[in-house]
């Protein structure tokens, strides 16, 4: 669940005639609504977001903040949502598209994110599960390499389709598991994007700056390079 006040802490970083990415996730659409009435106000002026999904794009619209597309001038800051953080800053991503959200990531001077849960101590041995985008075609033989090469893959599935899940690009997700072996979970994400069929993992290994987290209804500040 969203707690608005993480959000009212997150929209200080917003200022006027910032080039704002912005992800997925019921937090980043709280943010987006309030930049929206901050506009209106007058408090926010010259604001230009860059939607990481077309639903994004649409539901900014709906609250009557502009959109872009990414260029060559980067971003100012990039908002996200993630599932789940741990004490060096290390991230997973449960859903979304996960290649869109990294490249705008990589273009921001500024990456910050919004958790739903942690700090945990240590994501480095996490068991799983990982979100893995791939794509459709040969999707048994990609299923089967990751199988082979880091641990067991679950299809995920649309229940009311009766069939995989499909994201907005087009693409499946698949859960991995890694009971068989503990590996460090950033050599398990380096091997993944190696194998043809994979898009993009979940994981966000060191992009954020900064992540906020609800905390006992009081908000929690991590910041790279600095202990908890």
């Amino acid at each position: 669940m969203v707690k608005f006040y993480v959000v009212e802490e997150v929209i200080k970083e917003i200022k006027s005639g910032m080039f704002v990415g912005i992800g997925t996730g019921p937090a980043v659409e709280c943010l987006v609504k309030e930049m929206g009435r901050r506009l209106v106000g007058g408090e926010l002026v010259d604001i230009w977001t860059v939607p990481c999904s077309k639903k994004m794009e649409l539901w900014a619209k709906e609250c009557g903040v502009p959109s872009t597309d990414l260029d060559d001038r980067g971003l100012d800051i990039f908002v996200e949502q993630v599932d789940m953080v741990d004490v060096e800053l290390m991230a997973l991503k449960n859903s979304g598209d996960f290649v869109d959200g990294k490249v705008a990531a990589s273009s921001a001077n500024e990456v910050v994110v919004i958790a739903t849960e942690g700090p945990v101590e240590n994501l480095a041995y996490y068991k799983g599960p990982l979100a893995v985008e791939i794509i459709p075609f040969g999707f048994m033989a990609t299923l089967k390499r990751i199988y082979e090469m880091v641990g067991e893959p679950v299809l995920r599935r649309d229940p009311l389709l009766n069939g995989p899940l499909v994201t907005e690009r087009g693409n499946f997700m698949v859960d991995v598991y890694f009971e068989r072996l503990p590996v460090n979970m950033a050599t398990i994400n380096e091997k993944l994007i190696t194998i043809p069929g994979v898009v993009e993992t979940g994981f966000l290994g060191g992009l954020p700056h900064r992540v906020y987290i609800s905390c006992e209804e009081k908000v929690k500040v991590l910041c790279r390079g600095r202990k908890v």
